[in-house]
Order: C-alpha cells, then structure tokens, then sequence
C-alpha cells in the first residue's frame, strides 16, 4: 500500500499524525531500495527518509554486492524471522539444474533466429550511437522467442511479415476462429502427443516425474513455467500418460483455484500442480509438494 511513494495512498498514510507507528510486510523481497526506504520513511516519524539520499549513500554499496551498509541501517528497523529460528527441522533446499543439448534441427533454427536478430548488435562498434528504446524492446522480444523456442518449437513460431500469411483458407480460419472464442485452448487440443514430445524439455520432465514424483509415494511437485501455452503442451503430455494432474494460470478463477488447491493437498493420485510464475508466484499453500521444477 505504502510502497509506492507517488501514490496517492502512500501521501495520505504519511500524513497521520501518531505517537508509534508499525509496518507489516508479507514481501520478504523487495524490487529496489527504493520499496524499503518507502517503507522506512513511514516508520520514520518525524524524520522522513528521502530516496534520493538513501540511492547515495547505500546503491552504489549494493551494485557490487557489499550488503554491509544496508544491514547495518535495516537492523535497528526490522524484525525478521528466520526460517532457522522459526523452523529450524526444515530440510536444506537440494537444487539441481538440467541442461541438455537442443536436437539439431530445433538448433539450426534457434542459430537462424539468433543471427537475424542480433548481429548487428554482435558488431556494432561500441563508440556508435545508443540504440532507440523501440530497438531495445525488439531486442527482448527477440530474446523471448530464442526462450520459448528452448522450451518446444512451437512456441516460437510467428509470422515475419504480412506476404507470409495465407488467405487461400480464410473460411476454415474464421471457422476455427469461432471456436477459439468459445473454447479458449481449442488450438492447444488441435496439437498431437507427438508434438508435445518434440520438446527435450518435456521428455526430460516426463523422465524425472517418474523417477522423483510418480514412482515415489505421497511425493507431490508443482511445474512453474512463465507461459500457460508451455503448461498446456506438458498437460497434453500428462492426460496421454494417464496422471491426473492441477493447473492454476492466468485464466484459472479464484473459485477454480481454491479447487485445484484442494485437489492438489488433498488427492493422493493428484500429484501434480502446473503452475504460472505470475498466477501462482506468491500466496499460494503448496507446503504439500517436496519438488519444484521451474520450466
């Protein structure tokens, strides 16, 4: 409510006139020392932190990773529990990180997109003009598509430019647009368990699910990926294998949510929650799963 410093809210908050004042916060990050020192001018009082000081005196302390002087102001403001002190029986977290090779025909293509799009800026003398905002904006879509392309090729798949589309079949186009406004995953359903399995990822995913969650009992996991179509391709996958499964994403209600939730703690068969970083991100109870695979 308070962290955003040019908000109207935030005004009238730091204009009550009291004795004491108490900040809660169930963010244990935060985006930018900014949101902290918004939150520390309300605890302030009499004496309002600026941010233009606290940028001085501590960012460039923070920009090389020296936290020393940040603690040293946070520690005489903030109580924090630890998850030591709280919990101390919590076991350690075991990260892994897979990495495998693209096929060679997914990695012709992802080197196609790579060259068309960057080598410019891979020979670009460095004394030369800055590159225009909208250039930039190109330049992280184009990332983007080299990231989805990692994850199943299909994703990655746009129209370059308007000469490439194809009006021959305009009618089966509004027939199949039609639908798609009725039944928003119409097009996902359209694609074979075959091409779902073009993806490395997925095969890969399928191997550990079976080694780490489907052959282990009472082990539950939750599959982030940041894009709901890559969610629905690995759900593909799942429905041909017979594992029941949860999704929550951006189109799941808040209704649907607390069901697939319930599904999830609840159903010993249903050991599996796909999950979007941003719908199921923060203030979800999924302390039932021991694994997380990030996609």
């Amino acid at each position: 409510v308070i962290r955003n410093s040019h908000a109207h809210v935030h005004a009238a908050i730091m204009s009550l006139q009291t004795k004491n004042r108490l900040c809660l916060t169930g963010t244990p990050l935060n985006n930018s020392l900014n949101d902290y020192m918004s939150l520390f001018g309300f605890i302030s009082c009499n004496q309002p932190l600026g941010a233009q000081p606290w940028d001085g005196i501590l960012q460039k302390h923070l920009e090389i990773g020296d936290l020393k002087p940040f603690h040293m102001v946070t520690r005489h403001l903030m109580l924090r529990r630890l998850k030591t002190v709280v919990l101390p029986s919590l076991p350690l977290i075991c990260e892994e990180e897979v990495c495998r090779p693209l096929p060679p025909t997914i990695r012709l293509y992802y080197d196609r997109i790579f060259m068309e799009n960057f080598s410019e800026y891979l020979y670009t003398d460095e004394a030369k003009e800055e590159k225009k905002k909208s250039e930039r904006r190109n330049l992280l879509v184009s990332i983007q598509q080299l990231r989805r392309l990692c994850n199943h090729p299909i994703l990655a798949e746009t129209t370059s430019s308007r000469e490439e589309v194809d009006y021959s079949n305009f009618s089966e186009v509004q027939s199949m647009s039609s639908q798609c406004e009725n039944e928003p995953n119409y097009l996902i359903k359209k694609i074979t368990t075959s091409q779902c399995l073009e993806s490395w990822k997925i095969l890969e995913l399928m191997n550990l699910l079976k080694k780490e969650v489907i052959e282990v009992p009472e082990a539950k996991c939750v599959i982030y990926s940041q894009w709901t179509q890559f969610l629905d391709l690995i759900g593909i996958v799942l429905v041909h294998k017979g594992l029941s499964f949860s999704q929550i994403d951006g189109k799941t209600s808040s209704k649907n949510q607390q069901k697939a939730l319930s599904q999830f703690s609840s159903q010993s068969d249903c050991k599996i929650l796909l999950a979007s970083l941003i719908a199921a991100g923060t203030g979800l109870n999924i302390t039932c799963a021991q694994i997380v695979f990030i996609m």
